[in-house]
């Protein structure tokens, strides 16, 4: 569970306030409302909120496919030229 998960589950569950719970952990009220807006925001289906995100999750799609096109094992030595 992340902090912020965590700060805001206080306030639903448990109603501490977001301002005492971030104090208490010595977290930023900015910082939290900063991650709420991301949860709550249009990316947040996807959790890709800057182009720093989208950039890695493009490669990371792309290192994914081109491991699975590797037909051998991981543990298999490489062929003998």
């Amino acid at each position: 569970m992340s902090m912020a998960r965590f700060v805001a589950d206080q306030r639903t569950r448990h109603r501490v306030p977001h301002t005492l719970t971030c104090a208490l952990l010595g977290l930023s009220l900015s910082w939290f409302y900063k991650w709420l807006s991301r949860a709550t925001g249009p990316s947040a289906t996807s959790g890709q909120h800057t182009a720093r995100d989208r950039r890695r999750d493009t490669i990371d799609r792309a290192v994914k496919i081109a491991f699975a096109r590797e037909a051998r094992p991981a543990w298999l030595a490489p062929p003998a030229r």
